[in-house]
């Protein structure tokens, strides 16, 4: 059984992270399907596996699936969800595409 993923969402193109997912009997033949997929998998101990997660490599917001599956048994789901990238602390935000950029040029505070 699958009880909880950390975390459970992230904005496109953050840094790659550690998916923690608990629950209880996992083995070491235990393996994470995040949106349909099977991702290497790392066995910590029967209530915790670890996978890899790339929020670079995801290009809308969407809500995925994730479950761990051990031969033929498949555990509940629980959901992923990436959402949009914000501006960071002390990072302009630019509007919302498509857009062009006609001229580019030094300024003080930043681009012009």
């Amino acid at each position: 059984m699958l009880n909880s993923i950390n975390p459970s969402s992230c904005a496109i193109g953050d840094d790659d992270f550690t998916l923690n997912v608990t629950g209880n009997r996992f083995t070491e033949t235990s393996a994470i399907y995040f949106n349909g997929g099977a991702e290497s998998t790392v066995f910590v101990n029967s209530g915790k596996v670890t996978t890899i997660i790339k929020p670079s490599l995801a290009t809308v917001p969407v809500d995925v699936p994730v479950w761990v599956q051990q031969g033929s048994y498949q555990s509940n789901q629980k959901t992923f969800s990436f959402r949009e990238l914000t501006s960071r602390s002390g990072e302009r935000a630019l509007p919302a595409g498509p857009f062009t950029i006609f001229h580019i040029e030094d300024h003080a505070d930043g681009i012009s």
